[in-house]
């Protein structure tokens, strides 16, 4: 009797993310015009556990109830052979999903939209280590490869990973006494390129496992020249020329679409 209570009520608004699934016919990462996917998977990682849904019959995914203040990714599950990724360009997905995916910070009320996914299923092929190597420089405008600029702003003078070299820079360097990380970085360079083509992309599905991999070992073993020292002292050298083999012979179009004509 005589007390008083004072009761305290906070709210806020959940966030929304939302995006389509298209069919890229021509790989340009444009959607307009062009046909939508129904019935494939869309994960939300980043809670508790991972939340699955499907695109609907016009295309359409969503997420509701976000909880403000996470990060969320937004990743795809590609499970029909044959078909990959031309849109997003940003790898931030991780390894059992595709590569490409987005990374959102939910704040209250937020409603994030246009969060799509551009797929195609033409197998596209595959160039060498050799190709890139000749088609890296951006003063030589005959035989300058354009897939070089979808890397970054500077194209084949981006960094590659803590290594202080180019993209090119490392694709140039003889792998003196067996280095397995300059053995491994020149496989993946050529791979990752192959799969990102301006012309005939080449289907990853084979090798994505293999790409996030060679990406994770290159990122941990990436400072110079020390990177071989402590991969022989960590024993993973193993590990790397696996990697460098499977990535060679989808280069070289043994495994996967097969080489270009071209």
């Amino acid at each position: 009797p005589g007390e008083t209570v004072t009761c305290v009520f906070t709210n806020t608004q959940r966030g929304k993310i939302t995006g389509l699934k298209w069919w890229d016919l021509n790989n340009d990462g444009d959607k307009t015009g062009e046909p939508v996917l129904t019935g494939w998977t869309i994960v939300l990682l980043g809670g508790d556990v991972p939340v699955s849904t499907t695109t609907d019959a016009l295309g359409m995914y969503a997420f509701e109830n976000l909880v403000p203040g996470v990060t969320y990714k937004v990743c795809e599950q590609i499970t029909l052979t044959g078909w990959y990724q031309t849109w997003p360009t940003n790898e931030v997905c991780p390894s059992g999903y595709a590569l490409a995916g987005y990374e959102i910070t939910v704040v209250p009320g937020m409603v994030s939209e246009n969060n799509d996914f551009g797929n195609n299923n033409e197998p596209g092929c595959t160039l060498t280590q050799g190709y890139w190597k000749t088609h890296g420089d951006p003063t030589n405008e005959k035989k300058y490869d354009e897939t070089w600029d979808k890397i970054g702003p500077l194209g084949s003078a981006e960094y590659f990973y803590d290594t202080g070299m180019t993209w090119m820079e490392v694709l140039e360097e003889p792998p003196a006494g067996g280095n397995a990380f300059f053995i491994l970085a020149h496989q993946y360079i050529a791979a990752y390129l192959n799969t990102i083509k301006v012309v005939d992309p080449a289907d990853p599905s084979l090798i994505m496992d293999d790409l996030a991999w060679a990406e994770w070992l290159l990122d941990l073993y990436d400072g110079v020249p020390k990177s071989m020292d402590q991969i022989e002292t960590d024993g993973v050298r193993a590990d790397f020329i696996y990697l460098a083999e499977r990535l060679d012979d989808y280069n070289n179009g043994i495994i996967g679409p097969g080489h270009c004509e071209y």
